[in-house]
């Protein structure tokens, strides 16, 4: 199906066909329900964490309060120094409005949840309303979507619909749309370019063939339709090597693009990084296509649009991006939905001979099997909703003992309850390290605080692995019982304050005496 044949074909609905569509909207509005109230409560629970949630928070909150351009006291830099994410500007109003976790995870799911339409208006136009339903059933139900969802917030995120609704446009015909799709998507990170850029790649190789001469080729991309799609695939070029080789570097306090170490140095992914954790990514690979029952192999061409982020993934030396728990996952999505509606769509004789409703049947009894195993979600089978209780008030109870100006260190799953602030401090290590002097260690590196950082408070929660404590080095820890004295304590939950000799409040009963007064 060429552009110029969507674009006569379009997709208009008659009454009877507005009821598939109604279904998939009632499935999204329930998507975005379950895990709007999932995310919150993993808030609640602490079990978001600085990165990325709480960085992102505090992106906003220091932009809007005049403490420079998406700073983060975790890095003491921009985060444009990290990740060239401007969406991160077109949500400024909405955080001004709601400055909340709440805000962004509601948000984030609600986004995500709209990505189901975008696959049925794609696989529309290619086959039956109601097998159209199913391939937006299987996206609402596809483990790695979960997986980005459910852990914290990232702009990233916010390209699955994204991308969906720039390839439903563009190839379509309407090309304003898919120009206005496209560079909303492209501003959520740096990778996502490559993604509309193999995605103009792949519409202008099917309707011009691979087969055509230089001269037609270059005859056919000059006229319309395919102009503005060879056009957006361009500006994707031009906006990713800007990303990646000016605007990062220039922000960065290395000078250059952070994540290159995961790829060797110097920005070449060498083939050897396959080896690195082979058999997570064996795994991974088998959680990507299983749910869709492979069928996005069928369609080589369209799966090409999934191609930058599988690449970058299987290729980094950084087992999170070989996990569909992390947000990694975000920028292959699309690229396999779209190549599964489009292998399906040639198996015109298969589908006459037995029916759509085998496919089907296969294709929700595949989504359902695949999530029960793999979510990373209470809907698989394996894991639990998670609950408040009394130890959850009991950090609270530090946590609103801590003054709204002060400087304070929180562990990984504090800190985005108390990023609202100038000076709020944490560290990110799998190794013992001084926390003290150290604000991260990652890809054989030390990440170094600028020197005169200090904490007057730093809360630790010593019950989980994220305890600061459990990560600290003899030096910091001999520091902290230096310099530090225990403000609060109860339940496992520490509050120290700087020079303080007092007597220590009992966080455990401030949380019971709390309880008791709601009730």
């Amino acid at each position: 199906m060429t552009v110029e044949q969507s674009n006569s074909a379009g997709t208009r609905f008659s009454k009877r066909e507005y009821i598939p569509l109604l279904v998939v909207v009632v499935l999204a509005c329930a998507y975005a329900g379950y895990f709007s109230y999932l995310t919150v409560l993993k808030h609640y629970t602490f079990h978001t964490f600085a990165g990325d949630l709480g960085i992102f928070m505090q992106h906003l909150w220091t932009t809007l309060h005049g403490h420079g351009i998406l700073y983060t006291s975790v890095s003491e830099s921009s985060g444009l120094g990290w990740h060239f994410s401007p969406m991160l500007f077109l949500l400024l109003p909405l955080y001004a409005a709601a400055p909340y976790a709440e805000t962004l995870l509601i948000l984030q799911s609600c986004v995500l949840a709209t990505g189901s339409v975008a696959v049925y208006l794609i696989a529309r136009r290619r086959m039956s309303p109601w097998l159209a339903v199913t391939f937006a059933a299987a996206y609402l139900l596809y483990p790695a979507l979960h997986g980005v969802n459910s852990f914290d917030f990232h702009p990233v995120a916010l390209s699955i619909p994204l991308l969906l609704f720039t390839f439903h446009f563009l190839e379509s015909g309407r090309l304003r749309w898919g120009v206005v799709f496209a560079v909303m998507s492209m501003m959520c990170k740096e990778n996502v370019p490559l993604v509309v850029a193999m995605m103009s790649v792949y519409l202008l190789l099917r309707d011009i063939g691979l087969r055509a001469p230089v001269r037609e080729v270059w005859r056919a991309v000059r006229q319309p339709p395919l102009l503005p799609i060879a056009g957006v695939g361009l500006l994707a070029i031009v906006w990713f090597l800007a990303a990646v080789f000016v605007v990062i570097p220039h922000f960065s306090h290395s000078g250059a693009y952070p994540y290159f170490g995961r790829y060797g140095g110097g920005g070449i992914p060498f083939v050897g990084n396959l080896a690195f954790a082979s058999s997570l990514k064996l795994e991974y690979v088998r959680d990507l296509f299983s749910p869709l029952l492979f069928l996005p192999l069928g369609s080589p061409g369209a799966l090409l649009i999934a191609v930058p982020g599988l690449a970058q993934n299987l290729l980094a030396r950084n087992s999170n991006q070989v996990m569909i728990w992390f947000q990694y996952s975000a920028v292959i999505v699309p690229g396999m939905f779209i190549a599964a509606i489009v292998t399906v769509n040639r198996m015109h004789e298969w589908l006459h001979s037995r029916g759509p409703w085998v496919m089907v049947a296969l294709l929700v009894s595949s989504a359902i099997v695949w999530t029960a195993a793999l979510s990373p979600t209470p809907l698989a089978l394996s894991r639990t909703m998670p609950q408040r209780t009394l130890h959850h008030e009991v950090v609270n109870a530090a946590i609103t003992l801590i003054p709204d100006d002060a400087s304070v260190h929180a562990q990984n799953d504090l800190y985005p309850h108390v990023c609202h602030r100038l000076k709020a401090y944490t560290t990110l290590s799998p190794i013992r390290l001084d926390f003290f002097r150290y604000h991260r260690y990652a890809m054989n590196q030390f990440y170094e605080r600028s020197d005169g950082v200090q904490f007057k408070y730093i809360l630790v929660d010593d019950s989980n692995e994220q305890s600061t404590l459990k990560m600290a080095d003899s030096e910091s820890l001999e520091r902290l019982a230096n310099e530090y004295g225990v403000y609060a304590a109860g339940d496992g939950v520490f509050l120290y304050l700087r020079g303080y000799e007092g007597d220590t409040i009992d966080l455990l009963a401030a949380a019971m005496d709390e309880t008791h007064n709601e009730r």
